[in-house]
């Protein structure tokens, strides 16, 4: 089987991506890592074929800590920019992406990866690092840690 990952992040959330591809290309697997630029070279070291996605996240994540956050997940003044990269990564990710039989990706991957396996008429595996689901009382919620249900109600 020919398989995709999507790993869209920076160091720390594509390490476990770049374990998992190593034990998929270990049982036999073709397999294909793509990732923002600045890892392409630290991945193919590892011995995977590695796919460079355009922009480094190193730029990414200081240009985000600098604009601040507004009160979603894009920072300030960030919106087109990020909108305009989506498209440049949406490409580059369907031409790599192309003759693979499923994706996979955590939350980093699976923002474009989704609707490029869905156009590929292929298979999205969600390989999450961490809860993604709706928050309970006993997982918070990675990306919303803020949020937590309120007390249960019972109808009268």
């Amino acid at each position: 089987m020919q398989v995709c990952v999507v790993a869209i992040d920076t160091r720390g959330g594509i390490q476990p991506y770049a374990a998992l591809a190593l034990g998929l290309q270990q049982a036999g697997h073709r397999v294909h890592v793509v990732a923002p630029e600045d890892f392409t070279d630290w991945l193919t070291g590892l011995g995977l074929d590695a796919m460079p996605l355009p922009g480094r996240m190193d730029d990414a994540a200081r240009a985000a800590a600098e604009a601040g956050f507004s009160r979603g997940v894009v920072p300030r003044g960030m919106r087109e920019q990020l909108l305009r990269l989506s498209l440049r990564h949406a490409r580059a990710l369907l031409d790599y992406a192309d003759g693979a039989d499923a994706l996979l990706g955590g939350i980093g991957g699976a923002v474009l990866g989704v609707d490029v396996a869905e156009r590929l008429g292929i298979p999205f595996v969600h390989a999450h690092l961490h809860p993604v689901g709706a928050v309970s009382a006993a997982v918070a919620g990675v990306l919303t840690p803020g949020c937590r249900p309120g007390p249960e109600r019972r109808a009268t």
